[in-house]
Formats: C-alpha cells, structure tokens, sequence
C-alpha cells in the first residue's frame, strides 16, 4: 500500500487542523458582519479550556488573533497550490497546471507521492461539488492577497473577501483529502471540527 512521507503527513495534517480554525474564525467574523478594514474588529478575545476555565483579553482591535489565523489559512491555501502544481498565469489571472519540480527539489509535491497534479477543470469539479462555483475566484484571490500584503509591505490593498477564503480553504482541505488520502486508498486523518 502506498504511503505518506511521516513528515509530510504531519505537515498535511496540522494544515487541515488550520484549515478547520480558520474556517471557523471566517464564519464568526461573517455572522458577526466584520468583513472588511471599514467594519470594526472584535474588541474582546475570550478562551475556554476544557476544564471550564476562561479568559478574556480586552484590546481596542482584537484582530491581533484573528488576523493571524486568517493569514495562516491563506499561506496554507497558497502552499497547497504549490503542492498541487497550480499556479496562476500573470498575464490573464487564471489557473493553470505548473510542471513538475526539479527531480533534486527538496519541496514536495504531489508528485512525490506518485500522482499527477490535478487540473484546472479536477479543481473545478470539485468547487462545484462542494460549493457551486468555480476554482478560479478563491484560489486566485488568496493568492494574490498573499503575494502581496502578506509577503510585502505594499502600497496596494488586495481585498481577502471572506467568501473567498472560506471557499479557498475548504477547496484546498477537500483536495488534500479527496486527491491525496482518498487516491491512496489511505484513511482520512481526523480533522477537529469535521468541516470537510
């Protein structure tokens, strides 16, 4: 039976674990109507252990944890292009299937794992399945968000619609499931949350 790099499958792992919070951060922040720099940010961060103690940090912009989350989903969103080999053609912004890496790379991707890359009308199927849309819109604006504001110090302000990242997040966690774990005939890893 094939088999997952450890590593790798600990990486895989932790990003759906990041996945699942993050996509749990977007829809509060949705239900909550905070979706953008002009509507204001929770002012009050409060955690519960599972003992039943809590905390709550008080701040003028709570943001200080909610945006982390939200830019570790969309660093995790923009690797898992990477892993697939899917990029984004500069010219016309859509996806396209990138070649294969340098057999001496020290990066994996799916072909490490004896897999082709998906294609651009694979990642399609599956948005449409799992959301009614196609590929292009979520993956192609988290990745420029990240090309930019997350990587830069930049003069441009590339909006993160919260749409967009929940899609993104859950296209990129069901493609780690159904197009590696599912295609291995390997079990799926639990993923806290069960959000894919």
């Amino acid at each position: 039976m094939a088999t997952i790099p450890s590593d790798l499958d600990v990486k895989l792992q932790l990003t759906l674990h990041n996945f699942s919070l993050a996509r749990s951060v977007v829809h509060a922040m949705a239900l909550a109507g905070v979706s953008g720099p002009d509507k204001p940010a929770p002012t009050t961060l409060s955690c519960q252990f599972p003992n039943g103690d809590s905390f709550s940090i008080k701040g003028e912009n709570c943001g200080f944890a909610l945006t982390p989350i939200v830019h570790a989903a969309a660093l995790d969103v923009r690797r898992c292009q990477d892993f697939f080999r899917i990029g984004i053609d500069k010219d016309t912004l859509a996806l396209k299937v990138l070649p294969p890496l340098p057999a001496d790379s020290d990066d994996y991707s799916i072909h490490s794992l004896g897999l082709n890359s998906p294609t651009v009308a694979d990642l399609d199927a599956l948005a449409q399945k799992h959301f009614g849309r196609n590929a292009e819109a979520p993956l192609v604006v988290i990745r420029t968000y990240s090309n930019k504001t997350i990587a830069h110090y930049t003069s441009s302000s590339p909006d993160l619609p919260l749409q967009d990242i929940a899609e993104g997040i859950f296209l990129m966690g069901a493609a780690i499931l159904e197009l590696i774990y599912d295609q291995m005939n390997l079990p799926r890893p639990y993923v806290p949350g069960g959000i894919f």
